[in-house]
């Protein structure tokens, strides 16, 4: 009885270890997300890094950043993003973006206006394949 309680503990140990070396993944299966944004007043633009982060700007920032964090983001996955001035519900521009790997910071930015950004409230709506992902809100004083 013993000998075969421990053949049966053998074999569950050795079935339970073949299981756990086997994985099988398909880039069809992924759902891209945004896992963070952050705004910032400065980043590394090769690495994407952000130096400043700030979500509170002045009119004469030469240049306000967004990194967004893109994960299991299949080939062919388009991230865009929608700049807004809300005080007087403008829209200013949008760009669209295609991850070069699943799993990467995407940099998105917009230039000073030649009169300097108008003090308000500003979003950015960023959007996976066509789908609101989320909306980051910021300031200008």
């Amino acid at each position: 009885m013993k000998t075969r309680l421990f053949g049966m503990i053998i074999i569950i140990v050795i079935l339970t270890a073949f299981t756990g070396c086997v994985t099988i993944t398909s880039n069809d299966n992924l759902i891209p997300i945004i896992s963070k944004t952050t705004m910032a007043l400065e980043v590394d633009e090769e690495t994407f890094e952000v130096i400043v982060a700030s979500d509170v700007f002045k009119t004469d920032t030469p240049i306000i950043y967004l990194v967004a964090q893109v994960e299991d983001a299949p080939e062919g996955t388009q991230v865009r993003a929608e700049w807004y001035y809300l005080d007087e519900e403008i829209f200013i521009d949008d760009i669209t973006v295609e991850p070069e790997y699943q799993n990467q910071p995407m940099l998105f930015s917009l230039g000073r206006p030649d009169t300097g950004w108008p003090i308000g409230k500003y979003q950015a709506s960023l959007y996976l394949n066509e789908e609101k992902a989320t909306i980051v809100f910021f300031t200008v004083e």
